[in-house]
């Protein structure tokens, strides 16, 4: 385009507006820039914030296929240069953060190149590095990082009741106040473009334990009491030698047919909303194996250290890694379930 139309053809009132313009910005706020176009070098001042701006500030139009470089998105600052070439104007978003410029290439790689846009090893680019943007399309890049964090977190303490025939009926206890334990988890933490959108867990160390409330349900029933009588013994009778009975087997409250120390592992919901025998999985829904224990079991799940017992139970469940004497108790969390980890237990089979 001739030099005299493109930038001469303006209105003296337009010339006047941006004087006034100028001065109400003040000098110190003014920039001097200078624009290159077919060789030919033309300075301005200028308040405008962005390229884009003084570009309108100046009313300066330009031709088709001809574009600004730097692109009109780029800061203007005191002594900028700026040439009208042939090129593309387009559009960048760039973590998220989107703006124009100016480049000669519309091949995906030559913009990278061009515009000195590094990529990191997780970064997703759109369209692709090798292919080419189509008129109006955007070229896209999101920033992916990953950081590990640690958190710590409170877990809640359960309530575990016992039952005692040393009780009367229907009296209950408090044997242990129940206390909150803590877990410090190890996350990964997936972000895109400053947003996390993915957590997972690569570590967990319960820094303090759980510490149950257990209460104590009585279960003796009332004893009637008969009326004494007395009766004269004869005067050459001697004591007789009076024999305990011999008591049954009983567990709080409960009889049991026998009783076998197994090792106890412990799983929790991720392993399966459903147990084998089609009930929900839930505290007191324990996995064995069907040929020591059959399925539908009661049992009464006795600790053979200071953990709490776990109480009682019925055998619904089976697991591959369940053979022999082995059980797997259900935990409502993984946390509860990797605090208990492994150890022996007792379990009695209950009548």
């Amino acid at each position: 385009m001739n030099f005299v139309k493109k930038y001469m053809n303006k209105s003296l009132l337009t010339g006047a507006l941006a004087a006034v313009a100028l001065l109400s910005m003040g000098a110190g706020r003014a920039k001097t820039i200078t624009l290159v176009d077919d060789g030919v070098y033309r300075n301005y001042r200028s308040g405008a914030a962005t390229v884009g701006e003084f570009l309108e500030e100046q009313e300066i139009q330009m031709e088709e296929g001809e574009v600004v470089f730097p692109g009109r998105s780029t800061e203007l600052t005191e002594e900028m240069k700026l040439s009208l070439e042939e090129g593309f104007e387009i559009t960048i978003v760039d973590g998220g953060e989107s703006y124009k410029t100016s480049v000669k290439s519309l091949k995906v790689k030559d913009i990278l190149r061009e515009l000195g846009i590094a990529l990191g090893e997780d970064d997703i680019l759109s369209p692709a590095r090798e292919e080419v943007l189509a008129e109006g399309q955007r070229l896209s890049i999101d920033r992916i990082r990953y950081e590990e964090e640690t958190h710590t977190r409170a877990l809640p303490f359960a309530v575990e009741t016992r039952y005692s025939d040393e009780l009367p009926q229907g009296v209950e206890q408090l044997v242990q106040e129940g206390a909150p334990g803590e877990i410090t988890e190890t996350v990964m933490v997936r972000y895109i473009n400053g947003v996390a959108v993915q957590s997972v867990i690569t570590d967990a160390v319960v820094t303090k334990g759980v510490q149950n409330k257990i209460t104590q349900v009585g279960t003796q029933a009332p004893q009637a009491q008969a009326a004494p009588q007395v009766q004269a013994a004869p005067e050459d009778s001697s004591p007789e030698e009076v024999q305990e009975p011999v008591g049954e087997n009983v567990i709080n409250g409960r009889t049991y047919s026998r009783k076998i120390v197994m090792e106890a592992t412990a799983y929790d919901p991720t392993a399966g909303s459903l147990t084998a025998m089609g009930t929900p999985a839930r505290v007191g829904a324990v996995a064995v194996d069907r040929k020591v224990i059959p399925l539908g079991t009661e049992l009464y799940i006795e600790s053979t250290d200071d953990y709490p017992s776990y109480g009682f139970a019925v055998a619904e469940d089976v697991g591959s890694a369940i053979k022999g004497n082995r059980i797997d108790l259900f935990y409502n969390t993984n946390a509860q379930a990797l605090q208990f980890g492994r150890r022996n237990v007792v379990v009695y089979v209950l009548d």
